[in-house]
């Protein structure tokens, strides 16, 4: 039985070989060896492999995403909710797995300080703990779906005005024996004001910390009250540590949505990081130093986003 099954195509063994080894080295047991002994049938062997399996890495290359056995073994992962799917090159996923997230590990050679591997350790770790599982995003609207959502906005959004210039109307023609010319106007104000705020309320919030280089500035001890506005926005923030700082920080991150927290150093290093589902609160510590500066990344894992309220302390 083994904890991980790797899926490649036999082009890219020399990849999968060393993802095997860095993967074995952190105590997992990772099938990914394709030599069959003597007398024993290649289907009934994989098939075992991929039953056994409790997660099933699938690399994705110029080779794999045209051949049917990965895409086979692939569509397994996904029917399980255990499947993560890693990049080697830079190629467009098969359009049936494309709206899972996949590890970008295209320039990844071997060495363990690298953001993306990881990362893929973490969504390893907490698939083979059973605390996580990976399941497909719902499917993003069609363009006809999408004009249909969009008419539909614009006839709620026209009735809406009609019924508070209906209403105005009304209450005027009631009271207009004693209205002024003045009280008309500020009602008819009143209802575009009211108009304007409901065509907006639909645009999208522009953010300015969605880089590095544009990462929020945050006092240490502060709570952060933040939002992410869509299925791939990203919140960055760089604290310091104070001169006096003689225990470990702590990261505290409530939310109602699938998340993911990472922290680097200055040099931009990961240190540590860690993800939940539903309401459960992320929270962890990692040994900090005095009078250093930290990043912090804030994204969705998944399809969902909303508030957060971010404490470091």
């Amino acid at each position: 039985m083994s904890d991980i099954f790797i899926s490649y195509a036999s082009a890219d063994k020399v990849q999968a070989s060393l993802l095997a080894e860095k993967l074995s080295e952190q105590g997992w047991l990772v099938w990914w060896d394709r030599q069959i002994q003597a007398g024993q049938s290649f289907d009934e062997v994989i098939e075992e492999a991929l039953n056994s399996a409790k997660c099933i890495i699938v690399l994705w290359s110029q080779n794999s995403t045209t051949s049917r056995w990965v895409k086979t073994e692939a569509a397994e992962g996904v029917a399980r909710g255990i499947l993560v799917p890693v990049l080697i090159e830079k190629v467009n996923i098969p359009l049936e797995f494309k709206r899972i997230e996949a590890a970008d590990l295209s320039d990844w050679r071997g060495k363990s300080h690298h953001i993306e591997f990881n990362q893929l350790l973490m969504t390893i770790e907490k698939l083979l703990n059973g605390t996580v599982s990976i399941s497909v995003p719902p499917k993003p609207l069609s363009t006809t779906q999408k004009f249909k959502k969009w008419w539909k906005r614009i006839l709620i959004g026209a009735a809406v005005a009609i019924g508070l210039a209906s209403a105005v109307f009304t209450i005027n023609t009631i009271n207009r024996h004693d209205e002024s010319e003045n009280s008309s106007q500020k009602n008819t104000s009143q209802v575009t004001n009211s108009f304007d705020r409901f065509l907006s309320a639909d645009k999208e919030e522009k953010e300015s910390n969605d880089q590095v280089t544009t990462a929020n500035v945050v006092a240490f001890g502060a709570t952060i009250q933040g939002k992410l506005s869509s299925a791939k926005d990203r919140d960055f923030f760089v604290f310091k540590t104070p001169h006096e700082l003689n225990s470990e920080v702590r990261i505290i991150l409530r939310k109602m949505f699938f998340a993911k927290v990472d922290v680097y150093n200055a040099d931009e290093k990961f240190i540590k990081g860690d993800l939940e589902n539903g309401d459960k609160t992320i929270s962890f510590s990692f040994e900090g130093q005095p009078d250093s500066t930290y990043y912090l990344l804030i994204k969705p894992y998944g399809n969902e986003y909303g508030d957060y309220e971010l404490v470091i302390r």
